[in-house]
Order: C-alpha cells, then sequence, then structure tokens
C-alpha cells in the first residue's frame, strides 16, 4: 500500500516541484508597446509585486487558489518608452499611450488574460512535462519489474538465488536512488503546500490611488509622487475616453428610437443587414462602437473595407503606439457575429495575421459566403510602412491590373456585392454592371450612396468616409476620439421585396450621433436570386 500511495504521489510531487522551483516565465509586449518582462510564480507569496527596479513598483494583495497563497513578481527587462521629458515633467505622448490603454475595458482584460494566459502556459508546460516524465518513468519500471520476474521465474530455484545474490549491490543502489528521487520531488512540494512556504507582507494601498485604475495597488520605491502624479493623469485621460464614448453609445441609442422605433432590432430571417466600417486607423473607441452597433441592429456581418491600424506594425495589430486595440475590440466586441475585412494600405501582413487570429476573414480577391450571400473582397496593392509614404506591393501589381481582375472576376463569378478598401478598384466592375452592389472607401469624408446606371443595368454605389474620423490630410490615425466626423453604414437588403436601404449613422467629434438614410434601387429578381 505504502509503494502505491508512493507510486501515486511522485509524479504529483514532481509537477507540484517543478513549478515551485522553475525559471521565471517571459513575456515580450506585455502592457506596453515595446515592454518585455519576467514573470516568477511564487507559491506561497500573498502579493502581485510589479519591480522596476530603483524607479520603484507596485504591489497588491495577490490571489488564493485552495486555500493557499499565490504570488506574482512581474520584473520589466525593456521599456522603450520614457516617461518623462528630459526637462523631468511627465511627457504627455506616454500619458497618452498609457491613458489609452486602460480607457477600454475589452481591451485591458484582453492584456490581462494574455499575460494570465502566458504564465499558465509556461508553468503549466513545466508542471505536467514533469508529472508527464516521472510517470514514464513508472510505467518503464514497472514493465521491466514485470519482465525481470518472468525472466527469473524461468530458471530454478538455485539460479534465482545466485542472481539475487549477484545484484544485491545493484539493487541496494538502485533502491537508495529511488528513495532519495522521491525525497528530492516529495520535499519541495510538501514544503510548497505547508504553512511553512506562506510569507505574509503587509499592504498598505496608497489613498492617492482611490478610484484610479490602480485603486488597491500601493507604490513601492523613492519616485511614488512622480508616479502618483502620473497615474492620475492617466486614469483622468482614460476616464474622459471611456465617457465620451459612452456618451456615444447613449446617443446613438437614442437615434436609433427615432429612427426605428426601437433602440434595438431583432434579427429578421428575411433582411440581410451587413454592417460596414472603413478606415478606423488606430481609434479603438469607434471600432467598439460599430461592433456595439451591430449587436444593437443585429447584424448578421460585420465588414470592414480596411485601414484597421495607423502604422501597420505587429504590435498595433494588437496593441498600438497609442494603445489602440482595433483589432482585438473589433473581434472581442462583434461577440458571435462574422466580421470580414479587406486589406487597405496601412494593414500590413503582421495585421492581417493577427485579424486571422481572432477570427476575421480576410478577403483573398475571390468569391466568399456572407449572410449567406457570394461577395467578393479585393485588397489594396498598397503599402504603408510607418513613416514612409504609399508604394505599391508588387510593381507589376498595380491600381488598373487589380481593378481588372476584380471586374473580370465579379462579371464571371456574379457576387451580390463587391467590396474593397481602394475605391479606385470598383470603377470598372461598376460601370461593367455585373454586380448589383459595390461598396469602398478610402475616401475620408465619403460620398452619397447612388445608383448608377450601365447598359447592363443598376450598380448600387457605396462609398464611405472614415469611421475613425480622419480628415483628408490631417496625419495619421491613432486617435482616442475622432477629430472629424465618423461615419458607419447598416446595409439593409430585404430578400423578398429586393428593397436595398441604406443607414449612415455619423459620430461627430462632439460625441452626438446624427443618422440619414438612403433608399437605393431595388434589386430585381434575377438579383435577388444571388441571396440564398
Amino acid at each position: 500500500m505504502l509503494l502505491l500511495i508512493c507510486l501515486i504521489l511522485a509524479p504529483l510531487g514532481a509537477g507540484f516541484s517543478a513549478i515551485v522551483v522553475a525559471p521565471p516565465a517571459k513575456l515580450t509586449d506585455i502592457g506596453l508597446d515595446g515592454l518585455s518582462a519576467q514573470i516568477d510564480l511564487r507559491i506561497g507569496d500573498n502579493t502581485v509585486q510589479v519591480d522596476s527596479g530603483l524607479l520603484g513598483g507596485l504591489r497588491k494583495a495577490g490571489p488564493t487558489v485552495f486555500g493557499k497563497p499565490v504570488g506574482l513578481e512581474i520584473k520589466p527587462n525593456d521599456l522603450d518608452l520614457a516617461l518623462f521629458q528630459s526637462n523631468g515633467s511627465l511627457d504627455p505622448a506616454t500619458i497618452d499611450v498609457a491613458g489609452h490603454l486602460f480607457a477600454d475595458p475589452q481591451a485591458r482584460r484582453a492584456e490581462i488574460d494574455k499575460v494570465a494566459a502566458a504564465v499558465v502556459r509556461h508553468y503549466g508546460g513545466i508542471g505536467f512535462g514533469a508529472m508527464y516524465l516521472v510517470a514514464m518513468l513508472e510505467i518503464f519500471g514497472y514493465v521491466y519489474v514485470k519482465y525481470r520476474r518472468r525472466t527469473l521465474a524461468a530458471v530454478t530455484p538455485e539460479v534465482r538465488a545466485q542472481l539475487w545474490a549477484d545484484r544485491r549491490l545493484e539493487r541496494g543502489v538502485a533502491t537508495t536512488v529511488a528513495v532519495l528521487a522521491l525525497v528530492a520531488v516529495l520535499v519541495p512540494a510538501g514544503y510548497g503546500l505547508s504553512p511553512l512556504s506562506n510569507h505574509d507582507v503587509s499592504i498598505r494601498p496608497d489613498a492617492e490611488l482611490n478610484r484610479t485604475f490602480l485603486s488597491g495597488w500601493q507604490l513601492t520605491g523613492p519616485f511614488k509622487s512622480l508616479f502618483t502624479q502620473a497615474v492620475n493623469s492617466v486614469d483622468s485621460l482614460s476616464k474622459s475616453e471611456q465617457a465620451f464614448y459612452d456618451k456615444v453609445a447613449a446617443n446613438r441609442d437614442q437615434e436609433y428610437l427615432a429612427h426605428y422605433g426601437a433602440d434595438t432590432l431583432e434579427k429578421n430571417p428575411d433582411v440581410v443587414r451587413l454592417m460596414v466600417l472603413d478606415d478606423l486607423q488606430g481609434t479603438s473607441g469607434m471600432a467598439r462602437t460599430v461592433a456595439e452597433s451591430a449587436q444593437r441592429v443585429s447584424a448578421d456581418a460585420i465588414v470592414n473595407l480596411g485601414d484597421l491600424t495607423a502604422t501597420g506594425t505587429q504590435q498595433e495589430a494588437y496593441l498600438s503606439y497609442l494603445k489602440s486595440y482595433t483589432v482585438e475590440v473589433l473581434a472581442r466586441y462583434a461577440g458571435d457575429i462574422p466580421v470580414y475585412s479587406s486589406l487597405g494600405r496601412h494593414d500590413t501582413p503582421a495585421v492581417a495575421a493577427y485579424a486571422k487570429k481572432v477570427h476575421i476573414t480576410v478577403a483573398d480577391g475571390g468569391k466568399q459566403k456572407i449572410a449567406g450571400a457570394e461577395f467578393v473582397g479585393a485588397n489594396s496593392p498598397y503599402i504603408v510602412n510607418f513613416g514612409d509614404a504609399a508604394e505599391l506591393i508588387d510593381p507589376d501589381v498595380t491600381i488598373d491590373t487589380v481593378a481588372a481582375k476584380l471586374r473580370d472576376t465579379a462579371c464571371a463569378d456574379k457576387p451580390l456585392a463587391v467590396f474593397t478598401h481602394d475605391k479606385e478598384l470598383l470603377d470598372p466592375v461598376t460601370t461593367s454592371g455585373c454586380v448589383p452592389i459595390v461598396i469602398g472607401g478610402h475616401d475620408y469624408t465619403g460620398m452619397p450612396s447612388q445608383n448608377v446606371t450601365t447598359p447592363d443595368g443598376i450598380t448600387r454605389k457605396i462609398i464611405l468616409g472614415s469611421t475613425g474620423g480622419h480628415g483628408d490630410g490631417d496625419g495619421l490615425g491613432g486617435l482616442s476620439t475622432p477629430r472629424n466626423n465618423a461615419p458607419f453604414v447598416l446595409l439593409s437588403i430585404d430578400k423578398k421585396t429586393g428593397s436595398v436601404t441604406v443607414d449612415t449613422t455619423t459620430v461627430h467629434p462632439d460625441a452626438s450621433v446624427t443618422m440619414q438614410t438612403t433608399t437605393l434601387a431595388p434589386l430585381p429578381a434575377g438579383d435577388l436570386s444571388r441571396l440564398s
């Protein structure tokens, strides 16, 4: 029985001991762009500590797991972000960075989830690896013992006794090694689980941090007053941005109530509803607004025309230089509503890769099903690397060649609609009359939705302005709130009557919201057949 207990406890003890003595987890780009850190899991410690060396740090009460306190010690390794300017004053750009990070609760939760998942993966992998190794050793040992017993059973008792005598030293050494290994495995585990490993650190939350995002934390180190000033500045900015978009949400609901007769719409199987946006360029608050609005109207899908980010860097795919989690926020607030996107000029391969990671379907120039109908999405042939002018991804692939290919694809496949970031790509397919609806962007201010008459019928043309609120020539995005009018569109198509309506919701810089509806030509029976 004792042997059986030891065999069961050994893998468990090995796993726990491995976690206790494991090296710290290493993370990159956590919380702030360019910040790498190592995170130590400390069994028995009652604090979560952020230690930035000479600058001091933060401390708060840690979690308790199965009655055992568990602490974390986070040590930043590299921070390419200055908190203070050369004259000693707070750097306003840094305050904007941190404020934008903490402004959106979904984005903040995503960052916490990312850190937690990385720590669990690191220590879980080490713990389960140790358990697996010890369990496999036990299994191989059991197989060896069974084989040896079977072999000894085949010989005479005299030979068996002689073999046992010859292997006495070997058996003694093996037993000693096994006992020492068991002790080495179980002693750290026993210590870690016992009250002996508990360390109680007094936590005195700083009153100056009350009602900020660091409420309940204690500042440590010699620069407490400067950090307190920075925290309050960051908190003020984050609450200001959050309050702005909360006000936008309330104004939108009032506008929906006046426009639709209700602030929410039930899903209608006879109506296809697509929420369309373009050119966020890092304005995560508007990503939240659009996705929440899609939820309000029970949209079947969200279609982004391009330019999710401002810099196109891998970090900005989830964490920009202004901490605008545009990709992450759009995907998270969309919930169960599928999101489709074509690539704009600021959407580098890194952005596309992260969009796919959070289950945003990226256009590839071919057909794809959206809300039961066939669409063709085309990507911009241009790319803007941060700080440079737009240039062709491939010198042989230009606006003209992509536009011609898009027209040929549309005329061959007969989709319900074509969408793309660069509105110039739509000209040949629009005049061809092969597609009932074309949707484009990269216009900043947008154009009125219109019917374009062609020899083969009517093409309904929808050109969006910047949903991020960027004006023509006013620089890069990454805004916390829109500088200019920020429109997005709800495209509704009635499967029975063929009616096509475009409801444009515009968020203004003062957080007011207005709506305008344009009724386009209804789809004839032949085009209605493109809807399933």
